[in-house]
Order: structure tokens, then C-alpha cells, then sequence
């Protein structure tokens, strides 16, 4: 019985953090697309790198969280 319990707890923490991170990341690109720079240049390279990162900590953080 108990197992059950921190399994499903478990689960909605998951999605919690996955909710967090996705509301995060739309956060972010709606800022950047709104940005004076997007409209002149496109996408800056300082931005393409903070999207890479960005990304690559939301991957971390998922397969972290699904892996356990």
C-alpha cells in the first residue's frame, strides 16, 4: 500500500515540474520574440545559446525526474 502512495506522489511532483518548466520556457520565448533585437537581427546568437541551454537543463531535469 504504501508503495503505491509515494509512486503516485511521485508522479504528480513529475508533472509539476514538467507544468513549471514548460510555463518557464513559453515565458521566455514569448519575451525573446518580443524583444527589439529578434525584429532587427533574428535570432541573436546569444539567445540561440541561452535557448540551448535552456533546453539542454529541461532534458537534464526530465530524464532526471523519470529515470528514478
Amino acid at each position: 500500500m504504501d508503495g503505491g502512495d509515494s509512486l503516485s506522489t511521485k508522479f504528480s511532483m513529475k508533472m509539476r515540474i514538467l507544468m513549471m518548466l514548460h510555463r518557464q520556457s513559453t515565458t521566455i520565448l514569448s519575451l525573446s520574440l518580443s524583444l527589439p533585437l529578434y525584429r532587427l537581427f533574428g535570432f541573436h546568437p546569444d539567445l540561440l545559446q541561452v535557448f540551448g541551454s535552456l533546453y539542454q537543463d529541461i532534458n537534464r531535469s526530465t530524464s532526471f525526474y523519470f529515470n528514478k
